[in-house]
C-alpha cells in the first residue's frame, strides 16, 4: 500500500459513491466504514436492495494468534537467556517429533508440539532438558471456593483430558530422538491465557503416567503484556515466560 495516497473522507463523498462491475467487490467495506462516519450502529432491514447491507466476515483464529504470539515471545527470551546465562537453550517452533501410529514401515498422525525448549544444564556436568510447552485459547475457569479447600482437584477437572493425552504423547515420543534418552529429562507445560481482571495465575504441577514425567499447568496474562507506548514485551510478562524455562 506504499504508493496509494492516505486523503480524508467525507460522509458526503461516500454518499455519492456509484458502482460497476469493476468495483461493485467493495461496496460491503465501504457500507461499514459508512456506520463509523455517521457515528450509527448496524441495523438489519427487510425490504429490496436499497434497505439492507451486505456483509462480509472478518474473523481471527484467536488459538493460532495466541500460539504464534507466545511462541514469538518464547523467542525473545530464549535469545535473552543464551547471551546471560550459563546454560544453553535452543527452541523449535511446530517441528514435528515423532508419530502417534505406526504399521510395518508406515507413520501415521504425525505430532507436532506448539514449542520445543531444549535446554542443557552446564552445571555438574552437562544435562539435557526438554521443555514441551503446548499452547491452549481456552479459559481455565475456577470454582469460587473457601480458603483451604482442594483447590488443585476443582481446578484439574477443568483441563481436557485430550489436552492431556496430547501432551503426555509428546513427552512419551520426543524421547526417542535421542541415542541417551534415558538421561533426558523432559517436560510438559500447559499453557492457557488468564482470565481477564484475574489476580489468581494458575500454576499447578501434576505427574503425567507411570514414568511420572513433570507436568506444569499454567495460565499467563494477557493484558498490560507491552511496555507504555512501545511494542517491547513488559518485565513482569518476560519473567512469567523465563520462570517456565528455568523452574
Amino acid at each position: 500500500m506504499d504508493p496509494v495516497p492516505v486523503s480524508s473522507v467525507s460522509l458526503g463523498e461516500v454518499k455519492n459513491l456509484t458502482y460497476n462491475r469493476f468495483n461493485l467487490c467493495f461496496k460491503p467495506y465501504v457500507e461499514i466504514c459508512k456506520t463509523f462516519l455517521k457515528n450509527s450502529v448496524i441495523t438489519f432491514r427487510e425490504g429490496g436492495e436499497e434497505n439492507y447491507i451486505k456483509f462480509f466476515s472478518f474473523l481471527i483464529p484467536m488459538e493460532k494468534l495466541f500460539e504464534k504470539f507466545i511462541s514469538e515471545a518464547f523467542n525473545e527470551i530464549i535469545e535473552e537467556l543464551n547471551k546471560k546465562s550459563g546454560n544453553k537453550y535452543e527452541i523449535l517452533i511446530q517441528e514435528p517429533c515423532g508419530y502417534l501410529l505406526r504399521n510395518n514401515n508406515k507413520c501415521l498422525f504425525e505430532l507436532i508440539p506448539d514449542i520445543v525448549i531444549k535446554k542443557i544444564k552446564k552445571e555438574n556436568g552437562l544435562k539435557k532438558e526438554l521443555i514441551i510447552i503446548d499452547t491452549k485459547y481456552k479459559l481455565l475457569k475456577e470454582d469460587s471456593k473457601e480458603e483451604g479447600t482442594e483447590l488443585e482437584e476443582n481446578l484439574i477437572k477443568k483441563v481436557s483430558q485430550q489436552d492431556l493425552y496430547q501432551i503426555y504423547a509428546y513427552c512419551k515420543e520426543i524421547r526417542y530422538d535421542f541415542a541417551d534418552k534415558d538421561s533426558i529429562n523432559v517436560k510438559g507445560v500447559l499453557l492457557y491465557p488468564q482470565e481477564i481482571n484475574s489476580d489468581r495465575e494458575i500454576n499447578e504441577f501434576y505427574k503425567l503416567g507411570k514414568e511420572g514425567i513433570d507436568l506444569r499447568i499454567r495460565s499467563i496474562p494477557l493484558n498490560n503484556i507491552f511496555e507504555e507506548d512501545t511494542l517491547k514485551l513488559n518485565e513482569n510478562f518476560k519473567e512469567t515466560l523465563r520462570d517456565i524455562i528455568e523452574n
